[in-house]
This record gives structure tokens, sequence and C-alpha cells, in this order.
């Protein structure tokens, strides 16, 4: 069993995390094909450029041979993965001891412990402030007690 509160705060940290993960990651494969630069606050991306000597054929007919630039990043397609939020649904078991919501495993028979079977699905936000997952976490466990009090 683990307390309500609990699970809903470490699945908000595991969402920001990888969220500030993936920005580490898409960092670093642009500074391979990108210089970074910052002009009033906000981060400008130029394109690393490479040179090739591309054949042609000039008027006469003849092979020739002309340099172009190419910027590195039409060479090379970065791997990014970018999660900005997860929906998740959990089968539980919610009982209350000690006055404080708890989370476990269905149940096949409540002989002892008054408990509830259920599913919980909710949309959980990277990046939301403190107030908003306190806000989250009071609203559904209002819910959720008064299932299990009935």
């Amino acid at each position: 069993m683990i307390p309500f509160k609990s699970f809903i705060r470490q699945l908000c940290e595991a969402v920001n995390s990888v969220a500030r993960d993936r920005q580490t990651e898409l960092d670093a494969v642009l500074s391979g094909t990108f210089t970074k630069e910052t002009e009033n606050g906000t981060d400008l991306y130029t394109p690393r450029e490479v040179r090739f000597k591309v054949p042609y054929t000039d008027d006469k007919d003849q092979t020739a041979w002309r340099t172009v630039q190419v910027p590195l990043a039409t060479l090379v397609t970065p791997r990014t993965v970018q999660m900005d939020k997860i929906t998740f649904s959990v089968d539980c078991s919610l009982s209350l001891r000690s006055g404080e919501l708890m989370m476990g495993k269905p149940r096949r028979f409540h002989l002892f412990h008054k408990s509830v079977n259920t599913r919980i699905e909710f949309t959980l936000k990277g990046g939301g402030n403190a107030q908003e997952l306190e806000t989250l976490i009071a609203d559904y466990e209002a819910g959720l007690r008064k299932v299990v009090e009935k």
C-alpha cells in the first residue's frame, strides 16, 4: 500500500524529470549542428555548414567542379523525443488507514478492511507548478475518499 498523495507526487516528478532529460538531449544534438547565441534573452541558433565539391556540366559539356556550402543539419536526422504530458490509468484498491487515503493492488475479497476497487485515470503535464499539483491531489483525494467512505 502507498499513500495516494505520494503516488501522484512521484508520477509528476517522473514526468518532469523526463522532460528535463529530453531538453538536455535536444541541446546536445543541436550543439553539434548549430552554434548557439543569446540575443535579448532569446536563444538564437545558426546552422554549422560544411563545404562539398560537386560535379556539374559546364557550357562546353565538360565536367567541372564547384564548391557548395550545406547546413550540417540537413545531412543528419536528430533523434529527439519530446514528452510534455502522460496519460495514466491504474486499477487499484483504495482504503483509509489512520485517515490517510491509501492505494494498493486490487483485492478480490474485502473481509478485514473496508476498501474499494477502482480505476483512476488522469493526465499529467510536465512543468506544472506546486500549487497546481496540490490542487490536483486534493480534488482527486476528496472524490476518491467519498467513494471509499460510502
